[in-house]
């Protein structure tokens, strides 16, 4: 009988079962009601203020089991919105002595609402810190600050920021090497603060700073005398591995950093161990960027994910030229490459052009205005990629694309605000089997008429989909430069007309984006309305004056117009199959 199992036995199972079935599970039997009780204690998610309010007044009985368990709990989360004052903390302090792991999301900080000096070194054994500041007094943020840092000596992991992600208040290579000495265990770091800058006699100081090699993982803005900091974060933590986020600020000056860039370059290993960065340039700093770049390319940094992202102003050749030819580099070790420019370009700029080979690149994000990636070269040379995610492009196919290529492992696609052609689907569903879900969100498709059936149409007959988002699409055929505005949903397996999914779609201008569109599915009455009408009037088609049905838009989206618009044709959209299907989804305003 599983109730005679030894008490250590059952408890261990307990750790494998959801934590709603834990609940249930003490209902089964009185020898089953201590252990899933004390397993449900291992983790405490405060998200009621009510329920957290008995929990800590002692007359209260949830109280006693808090009395009873809590010394096994090891993870405490408060959730957002969850007022908490000082007082409660400390009581929690005292039920919860072993807490290992403590999140506190959208906090307040100020003289009432959070623990200062007495009850931080109540909970010396958490080794996870995570706090997301909401609100906070000046004067009380950076004595609480001090103070968890001067109690919490165990800490391995600390995170303290503002859901904002705004810098709270100032630190000085004085105050890290201060928080370095208090926590000489952390191995993840991440602070929400304005880091002051290093005069010229404290840089000639940092080659003599004790270093710090298990920190792994440093997540604060460099934004200021950005290359004496990389300098003194060289020298300090030896095995970085993740650097977030170094800025070349517009006000740099070449001067001093020339005199820097020097310093870096007689590091013998200038950050070898990194594997991921997050990298912003600002006007007037991209050869500073690129100074950057080189000397951890000289280092044989094995970077593995890059996060880039170009503020206005930048110059327009960093991005044709340089961008990816310093990638070049790192092609043999990159795994993920994030890219995001706020540059107005006014020609279309070629993603594949300068890439290289990588055989390791699995996740691809590009949000650059008029990027254009010939799809069939972007597979060749990047043979394990998995997901690839597009703002603002042009997904097209080379010249060379009827040649026979090799299956691919692509699974995921997203395009938001971007164009392709029908053609390039189906090459993507030819040639990625493995496809799984496509999201097409603000996207241009252009369609021609098939040579076989004389219809406009979109073929994926060779993908069978998890997830399949068309709910944001305009279909435009391109031999009459209409857009069309009724569509067709057709699986593999149904051959009958009759039963496929009728579709309507009306498009509106916005300021903050090309167009939105509303989407309708026609019921069996209005499909067979289409249905007769392409049947028996193909070669009548009248088109509407497209002009008016999408430049000037439709003020008001209803389906009522919908009939007026069978003249512009359809469009047949043929998929293998699918398991979620979204194409009727009401825009947001």
């Amino acid at each position: 009988m599983a109730s005679e199992l030894p008490f250590e036995i059952t408890r261990r199972i307990a750790d494998f079962i959801q934590r709603r079935d834990r609940a249930q599970s003490c209902l089964v039997c009185k020898a089953w009601l201590p252990v899933f009780q004390e397993s449900l204690f291992e983790e405490i998610v405060i998200n009621d203020y009510i329920r957290f309010a008995e929990s800590v007044d002692i007359s209260c009985s949830r109280n006693k089991l808090l009395q009873r368990y809590g010394k096994k709990t090891r993870t405490l989360h408060i959730s957002e919105n969850t007022l908490i004052n000082g007082q409660q903390i400390l009581a929690l302090q005292q039920y919860l002595p072993h807490l290992h792991r403590f999140k506190w999301d959208s906090t307040c900080i100020d003289e009432n609402s959070f623990v200062t000096d007495p009850g931080w070194n109540l909970w010396s054994s958490i080794t996870y810190l995570e706090v997301n500041v909401e609100n906070y007094d000046s004067s009380t943020l950076p004595h609480v600050y001090y103070s968890i840092i001067s109690n919490l000596g165990q800490l391995k992991r600390l995170e303290f920021k503002s859901i904002f992600n705004a810098k709270m208040f100032k630190q000085t290579v004085e105050d890290i090497e201060f928080l370095n000495d208090k926590l000489p265990k952390l191995t993840y770091l991440s602070l929400g603060v304005q880091l002051e800058s290093i005069s010229d006699s404290e840089l000639l100081e940092i080659k003599d700073v004790k270093p710090m090699p298990d920190l792994k993982t440093l997540e604060i803005d460099i934004d200021i005398t950005t290359y004496k900091w990389i300098y003194y974060l060289a020298i300090k933590y030896p095995n970085l591995s993740t650097l977030k986020s170094v800025i070349f600020p517009q006000n740099m000056t070449s001067e001093n950093n020339i005199t820097t860039a020097k310093m870096l370059s007689f590091l013998p290993h200038l950050l070898h161990t990194l594997e991921e960065i997050d990298v912003r340039v600002e006007k007037g700093t991209e050869q500073l960027y690129l100074d950057f770049w080189k000397q951890l390319c000289i280092s044989n940094t094995p970077i593995k994910k890059i996060y880039l992202l170009l503020y206005p102003g930048v110059e327009s050749s960093v991005l044709f030229e340089d961008v990816l030819e310093s990638t070049k580099f790192f092609s043999k070790s990159l795994e993920k490459i994030q890219l995001v420019s706020y540059v107005d370009l006014r020609i279309y700029w070629s993603f594949t052009a300068r890439l290289e080979y990588c055989p390791y690149l699995v996740d691809i994000f590009i949000s650059v205005n008029h990027t254009r990636i010939p799809v069939d070269i972007l597979l060749d040379k990047c043979p394990s990629l998995k997901t690839f995610n597009i703002v603002n492009g042009l997904l097209n196919l080379s010249l060379d694309s009827s040649k026979i290529s090799p299956r691919h492992g692509l699974t995921d696609i997203l395009l938001n605000i971007s164009s392709l052609s029908a053609k390039t689907l189906n090459y993507i569903s030819l040639r990625c089997k493995n496809l799984n879900n496509l999201k097409l969100e603000c996207v241009n498709i252009a369609v021609d008429a098939s040579e076989d059936t004389g219809e406009n149409c979109v073929d994926m007959t060779a993908t069978h989909f998890t997830e399949l988002n068309i709910s944001s699409v305009r279909f435009i055929d391109t031999s009459r430069q209409t857009t069309v505005n009724i569509f067709t949903l057709s699986p593999l397996l149904i051959q009958n007309p009759a039963d496929h999914t009728w579709a309507y779609s009306i498009y509106h201008l916005k300021s903050y984006r090309p167009w939105i569109s509303r989407t309708w599915k026609l019921n069996e009455e209005e499909s067979k309305y289409a249905e007769d009408y392409f049947l028996n009037t193909p070669e009548n088609l009248d088109p509407e004056n497209d002009h008016q049905w999408f430049s000037k838009g439709i003020y008001k989206m209803t389906k009522a117009n919908w009939k007026s618009t069978l003249s512009n044709g359809y469009v047949m959209f043929k998929y293998g199959s699918v398991k979620k299907l979204i194409f009727e989804v009401k825009p947001e305003y």
